[in-house]
């Protein structure tokens, strides 16, 4: 006499049971689930700091520090620049001051600004650190003097990554 293997019937009967009661339980919460409340970072909050010296705001607007220039990705100091931009910036509302000297936006439509975080100059703060070098074409701007000034005694005391 040949008997037949018994088929499992019962335990594929509860798997199909189990999976359909567990999508009707996701469906369910899902369509009456609450989304959290939306965040919106302010218009003239850092959303990314795309390297030392550049900026991008909350709005979409695309922010070059003024007077200033930052290495770029193959140089030295680079990592160490915007990290510290980052730091001081990401997610913060900030205040942005243009310069009459100087152009409103760059060759690549940039806004050029001073930036300030609790009235400190940000721009200043990186050239005190020995992280960026001053920057200034053809043009006597409104913090000249004291960008020089920072610059020169980073270099003197070899403070920052550019000088060593």
């Amino acid at each position: 006499m040949i008997t037949r293997p018994k088929r499992p019937i019962i335990p594929a009967i509860l798997a199909l049971i189990i999976l359909i009661i567990g999508s009707l339980i996701f469906l369910y919460d899902y369509e009456n689930r609450i989304d959290p409340p939306q965040f919106k970072l302010p218009d003239n909050a850092v959303m990314k700091v795309i390297d030392g010296d550049t900026i991008q705001l909350a709005d979409n607007t695309i922010v070059r520090l003024l007077g200033i220039n930052a290495p770029e990705q193959e140089e030295d100091c680079y990592e160490e620049a915007k990290e510290r931009l980052s730091n001081l910036l990401l997610s913060y509302e900030v205040r942005l001051e243009s310069d009459p000297a100087a152009p409103d936006t760059d060759i690549y439509g940039r806004k050029l600004r001073y930036i300030f975080l609790d009235n400190q100059n940000i721009n200043l703060i990186l050239l005190q650190e020995g992280l960026v070098r001053t920057y200034f074409l053809n043009q006597s701007l409104k913090y000249q003097t004291e960008f020089i000034a920072a610059e020169q005694r980073a270099i003197e005391n070899q403070i920052g990554c550019l000088w060593n």
